[in-house]
């Protein structure tokens, strides 16, 4: 237990500040952490529930991982530091869980989602880090939509989860949309504007979204539409979601970037282009994308739909022009 609140100050890994005064229970107690137990475990008995979830921590530091100290003596801990043993507890949660049902969806938000791939081992999604879903420009990128800086947002911190965090991008967990006015502060108005860039931007990044919407009376119905259709799309073709390979630049001013899902010598390349005039997008028909065995590919259009499409030998560059703001999804087949 922590008898006496503390204060905590400092830095999430997305670099927002915090500050705030928490007090909180200590996991690494063993009846403690039973009980917890059973309750979830009765829960999941019901039959009701095919996921199960945490967000906010046990560590008392109310959503923030901070070291945890526990004054107790007669807990898993030696006097004092037990943030290990609170991680380790942690883990013991979830491995009930993946135990009791196999089958279930475990999502983690806090503290699992601070802490690092090791703990995600009976885990089939993690909360992005770029939790707030600001509108905020990526450097040198200006008088964009909400919902292009949101997908510029969304491809490089998931770019961050795999390449800085070691994370398979199929357990990242990328939040969709800004949040909406009910959110208090961090909520603003429904944008419509280049919807299917920060659509495809989530589903080339991951195949796990996270979405909060406001009430279907605050959205237009076209907007629905297009929510619906990158979905049932998403769904269709998500075997090919679970693989990816990143192109060489990433999201920034003056270049194209974007992501392959290639398996068995087809599927997708999304190309994003950030800045405000048209540019060029390219990658190379071989290994790099995920190509193994074909010697000659065609390249189609799925978005925008039109009829372009060109057929190359193995080892040929595609280059692609990718609309100002815009995106392209390409589907990649061998030759028939």
């Amino acid at each position: 237990m922590y008898p006496e609140k503390r204060t905590l100050q400092g830095m999430m890994l997305s670099g927002i500040s915090f500050k705030q005064t928490v007090q909180g229970n200590c996991i690494a107690n063993k009846p403690f952490r039973d009980w917890i137990n059973r309750l979830s475990l009765d829960g999941m008995r019901t039959g009701y529930f095919s996921g199960w979830a945490m967000d906010g921590d046990f560590f008392g530091g109310g959503g923030v991982v901070t070291p945890v100290n526990s004054p107790r003596e007669d807990h898993e801990h030696l006097l004092g530091d037990s943030t290990w043993a609170c991680e380790r507890a942690l883990t013991e949660l979830t491995a009930n869980v993946r135990k009791f049902d196999p089958k279930t969806y475990i999502f983690m938000c806090r503290p699992a989602m601070d802490l690092g791939v090791f703990y995600q081992r009976n885990v089939d999604a993690v909360f992005t880090i770029d939790e707030m879903a600001k509108p905020e420009a990526l450097p040198g990128l200006t008088n964009q939509p909400v919902n292009v800086m949101l997908g510029d947002r969304i491809r490089a911190w998931s770019r961050i989860r795999v390449h800085h965090h070691f994370f398979p991008h199929y357990v990242d967990q990328p939040q969709v949309f800004v949040g909406p006015k009910s959110m208090g502060k961090a909520g603003q108005d429904w944008p419509s504007e280049a919807i299917d860039y920060v659509m495809l931007s989530a589903i080339s990044s991951s195949p796990n979204q996270l979405y909060y919407l406001p009430t279907k009376a605050g959205i237009p119905a076209q907007d629905k539409q297009v929510i619906r259709r990158w979905l049932d799309w998403g769904r269709k073709n998500v075997q090919y979601l679970m693989v990816r390979k990143d192109l060489p630049d990433w999201p920034q001013v003056g270049k194209v970037d974007g992501s392959a899902h290639i398996l068995e010598d087809r599927g997708y390349v999304f190309l994003f282009n950030p800045n405000p005039m048209p540019l060029n997008g390219s990658f190379v028909l071989d290994e790099s994308i995920g190509l193994t065995k074909g010697k000659r590919y065609r390249v189609s259009s799925v978005y925008p739909e039109t009829v372009q499409q060109v057929t190359l030998a193995r080892g040929r560059t595609v280059a692609w022009n990718v609309p100002s703001q815009g995106v392209a999804v390409l589907e990649v087949e061998p030759e028939r």
